[in-house]
């Protein structure tokens, strides 16, 4: 998809120092049919995880759902 197609997106991130651009979510919707909407989970500035949905509300969850599962590895030491 191009960058012409993007028609609306948003980031989500901590509010607060330390913790703010530690993560972050993107969510991007494209024209068109079909999985229009985008999802993406940023650690540290790299993008670590992206998907497409068809609607803003499963990427959410999905999103929501990725976060919490690199919390949980980080809490355990299963990633550095």
């Amino acid at each position: 998809m191009s960058d012409a197609s993007l028609l609306r997106g948003y980031v989500l991130t901590h509010p607060h120092d330390p913790f703010e651009g530690v993560v972050e979510i993107h969510i991007n919707q494209f024209a068109g049919e079909g999985c229009a909407w985008q999802a993406q989970i940023y650690s540290e500035g790299s993008l670590v995880e992206a998907d497409y949905f068809t609607c803003e509300a499963d990427a959410l969850r999905w999103a929501a759902r990725e976060v919490v599962l690199i919390a949980c590895c980080a809490k355990r030491g299963d990633i550095g």
